[in-house]
């Protein structure tokens, strides 16, 4: 969901970059691969203090629809929303 952020250097939080076609296949790619899928380097990991009940998730992600904000809306859906 969030991939496209690790193509702008302002919004990439794990100074990483995706690699492109023209980047080798190793060690790039599949380095890149392994710290996706299998460390999950790349998930927004919340902090306790953050964490929010079903409950509050599922009505901001009610609220947020009325802003037609489409990134929001699937932050909160990957937070376990109940649409």
């Amino acid at each position: 969901i969030w991939e496209h952020t690790m193509l702008d250097p302002a919004q990439n939080k794990h100074g990483r970059r995706k690699p492109g076609s023209r980047d080798a296949l190793h060690p790039n790619k599949s380095d890149f691969i392994r710290s996706k899928y299998q460390f999950l380097s790349f998930v927004n990991k919340h902090k306790d203090s953050e964490a929010s009940s079903l409950d509050d998730v599922s009505r901001e992600l009610h609220s947020s629809v009325r802003t037609n904000n489409v990134e929001t809306c699937l932050r909160l859906l990957s937070k376990g929303a109940d649409p």
